[in-house]
Formats: structure tokens, sequence, C-alpha cells
């Protein structure tokens, strides 16, 4: 967010801080149209301060969750509904927004914390499932930051009993997988 619509990032803006700091403690902050551009932007780097206080929130709460867990019940409890109840609005447009703008939506903590179903996974289903779609262990040894065997892949099959494919991973996303020797029609 740079206030006044200058070159340096927000984190290095004296006066973008001040003025979100002072917003945040419920401070008016009058603006010369002439002299400022006012663009304030939402997105991960506002909302993450936020999300990692309801994660710690959920981690207090249920300390043996993995973090996959903490992700379900935090993502599965958001809405989409603005304050007067009407779907959110993209702040680009005014128009409503879809979820490709706005993401997940609104957090809403109290649920999380009774989220209902959560869906958990482990590491070893992830490796799992990198072993599925090709990659080899030194691929793996990336996410790691340090060498694995050989022969993870098979080690994480024996351990799941079957291999991971995308739709066993059990994530809320949306996945498609093409087969290069059959020609499909979408």
């Amino acid at each position: 967010m740079s206030i006044y619509g200058g070159t340096k990032p927000y984190h290095q803006d004296d006066f973008a801080l001040a003025t979100f700091g002072a917003i945040q403690h419920g401070v008016l902050v009058n603006v010369h149209e002439a002299l400022l551009i006012l663009d304030v932007i939402s997105g991960t780097s506002v909302a993450c301060p936020h999300v990692s206080r309801i994660a710690a929130l959920l981690i207090k709460a249920y300390p043996r969750w993995l973090p996959a867990a903490i992700k379900s019940a935090i993502t599965t409890t958001t809405y989409n509904l603005d304050n007067s109840g009407r779907r959110i609005k993209d702040l680009a447009t005014g128009k409503e927004s879809m979820p490709f703008v706005h993401g997940l939506g609104h957090l809403e903590p109290n649920r999380a914390l009774y989220p209902g179903w959560v869906n958990d996974t482990s590491v070893t289903r992830y490796v799992g499932f990198l072993c599925y779609v090709g990659y080899n262990h030194q691929l793996i040894g990336l996410f790691f930051r340090q060498q694995v065997c050989p022969l993870i892949c098979k080690q994480a099959y024996a351990m799941l009993g079957a291999r991971v494919t995308p739709r066993s991973l059990h994530l809320p996303s949306f996945s498609m997988v093409f087969n290069k020797e059959v020609e499909t029609e979408i």
C-alpha cells in the first residue's frame, strides 16, 4: 500500500505506514486529492497477520492437529458476503467479485474453532502425490531442503498402501489429469 502513489514499497514508505497505523487505531486520516492518490491494496500481505493469529488460536485449541487440519479449518469456514449480506465486490470494478479475485472470502475465527469435518493429510501423502505426478527423489528433496533417499517414492507407497492421485489427496481444489494417449473434448 503506497498512500501517495510513490515509487517506494509500502514497507519503506513512512507516510503509508503511519497512515495505516493511524487508521488501525481508529484515527480519521484526511488526504488532499491534489497531493495524494489513495490506493489501498488488499490481499495476501494484508491478510497474513490475521490468518496467522487464527492459526495460532487453532494450534492452542487443537495442539495435535497437523498444518493441513489447521488450513482446512480456516479455509472451509470462510464466507463470501459483505456487511449488508451481499456478495463481496471487486475493489477495482465495483462488480460482484469472483473467488479468483477475492480468494476464500472473509475469515470467521469462531467457526474455524468448531469447523465440523477437517481435511487432514500428512507429509507422506504429499510425497506420495509428488511421486505420482513424476517428481523424483532429487526434486522432492528441494521441498525438504536436503537430500532424500532415492527410494522415497517406494517407501511412501509402502506406507500409504497405494499411490496418491490428485483425487485421493483430498484437498479442496480443482484438478484435471490429461492422458497424452487419449484425446478428450471438454
